[in-house]
């Protein structure tokens, strides 16, 4: 192929990864998640305004900005994001390995299967459900409100900061 037609093909393979996490209502289930999120990729940032996956082998950095991030989904991958407009649905899952923070507070975090999870919750009120073998640390250090984390299935969690630990 020609240097023209190499440019060509790069380009609309960054369109797509853009358009791909642009915040459709399509679950992620059934949703094709784009190029930056396929196995073995590597992304920089990832424009989260909704829903988006990161998969196997990939390392993605979720922009979520004030409102985004309804739901980013780390499924054995490595991946990073800041909630900072609070309320984000940050979870990991299938042996991933995932540092999250909200400092906008109120965010959930599902760390499944496996998987290594650290929540970093300046804003307080999060959530973290540690489970199925995976290993979670919540930091809820200068937070107001309590932050929550639950072990089960195997799950193992430390919190620190303004915590409540009712079942690790």
């Amino acid at each position: 192929m020609t240097r023209m037609t190499h440019g060509l093909v790069a380009s609309i393979v960054v369109a797509f990864v853009i358009a791909s996490c642009g915040g459709d209502d399509t679950p992620p289930a059934t949703r094709d998640s784009g190029p930056a999120a396929r196995d073995g990729a590597t992304s920089g940032p990832v424009a989260c305004p909704a829903t988006c996956v990161c998969n196997t082998g990939s390392t993605c950095m979720f922009e979520c900005g004030t409102t985004g991030c309804t739901t980013a989904e780390c499924l054995g991958a490595t991946c990073t994001a800041d909630c900072t407009g609070g309320g984000c649905g940050l979870d990991c899952d299938q042996s991933a390995s995932c540092d999250y923070t909200c400092s906008g507070g109120n965010c959930t975090s599902d760390c499944d299967n496996s998987s290594m999870c650290n929540l970093a919750c300046s804003g307080g009120g999060c959530t973290v459900i540690c489970d199925v073998g995976s290993t979670c640390h919540l930091d809820c250090t200068g937070a107001a409100m309590p932050c929550t984390v639950m072990c089960e299935a195997g799950g193992m969690a430390t919190c620190t900061g303004n915590c409540t630990v009712p079942s690790c």
